[in-house]
C-alpha cells in the first residue's frame, strides 16, 4: 500500500469506525461504558456541557466521548435518535474514498494515479487538462472543474437534473490545472462512483457492503441512486 493510500486509509477508516460502533448496543461491547470520574472527566463539566448544547441550539446530533477505551458519554441530542437513519451528507466521500482505496488494493483499479478518462472512453471533447486527471484529483477535490460551494454547489444541482451526469461534469469548464487547486466539488465523487462500478462490476453500495459495511458489521442503511442505479458517491 503506497504512502497515499495508507494516510487515506488510516484517516477516513476512523469516521466508519465511529459510525459503526456508534450504533445501538455495540458500542459498551466495544468500549464499556464507566463514571467519568473513573477516567478523569468531570461529570459537573459534562452536564454543563450537555445544557449548553441544548440551551444555544448547538447543531449536535450525537456525542459520543471515549477516553482510555472507555465510553464516557454517549448521548442522542433531541429531537435526534440512534434508532433511525440519519443523513451522514458528505461524510458518505469519505467512504467512497475509501472504497476507491479498497479497489486499489484488490486490483480493479491500477493505483490513484490512474487516468480518469480511462475509465470513460465514451467522452471524445476533452483537452490537455482533463487529459491529465488522475484519480487522487477527485479525492483530493483538486480536479480543477468550475465546481464549488460558492454558488451554492449549482454544479451538483444542475447534473442531477441532467440526462447524462458524466457528460455533464467533462463539460464543465476547467478553472485550474488538476492537482493544483483545491474546490469542494461534489461531482468528483459521483466521476469516481463510476469509476467503481465500471472496474468492478459491482454499485458502490455492493462493493461496499461486501468489502466494507459487512466486515465492519454497518447494517440497517441507504444509499441514493441515480436513473443508472448508481450511487451518488
Amino acid at each position: 500500500m503506497t504512502p497515499f493510500r495508507v494516510i487515506i486509509f488510516a484517516f477516513l477508516l476512523s469516521i466508519v469506525f465511529h459510525y459503526s460502533f456508534s450504533q445501538k448496543n455495540k458500542l459498551p461491547a466495544t468500549f464499556p461504558l464507566t463514571a467519568p470520574e473513573q477516567q478523569g472527566i468531570s461529570s459537573a463539566i459534562l452536564d454543563s456541557m450537555m445544557l449548553f448544547i441544548k440551551n444555544t441550539n448547538q447543531n449536535i446530533h450525537h456525542l459520543t466521548i471515549i477516553r482510555n477505551d472507555h465510553t464516557v458519554l454517549d448521548a442522542d441530542i433531541y429531537p435526534y435518535s440512534s434508532n433511525y437513519l440519519h443523513d451522514i451528507a458528505s461524510v458518505t466521500k469519505s467512504i467512497t474514498s475509501l472504497l476507491t482505496g479498497i479497489a486499489i488494493d484488490k486490483g480493479f483499479i491500477k493505483d490513484e494515479n490512474e487516468n480518469v478518462l480511462k475509465f470513460f472512453p465514451e467522452i471524445i471533447n476533452h483537452n490537455k487538462f482533463s487529459d491529465s486527471l488522475k484519480i487522487k484529483d477527485l479525492i483530493t477535490m483538486t480536479s480543477g472543474f468550475a465546481c464549488g460551494v460558492s454558488d451554492g454547489e449549482k454544479a451538483l444541482s444542475d447534473m442531477r437534473k441532467s440526462k447524462d451526469w458524466v457528460k455533464f461534469i467533462f463539460d464543465l469548464p476547467i478553472t485550474s490545472k488538476p492537482g493544483e487547486t483545491f474546490s469542494y466539488c461534489s461531482c468528483n465523487f459521483y466521476l469516481l462512483g463510476e469509476i467503481i462500478y465500471r472496474t468492478t462490476q459491482l454499485t458502490p453500495y455492493e462493493f461496499a457492503k461486501k468489502y466494507l459495511f459487512n466486515p465492519l458489521q454497518i447494517t440497517g442503511l441507504k444509499w441514493l441512486t441515480n436513473y443508472k442505479g448508481i450511487n451518488h458517491g
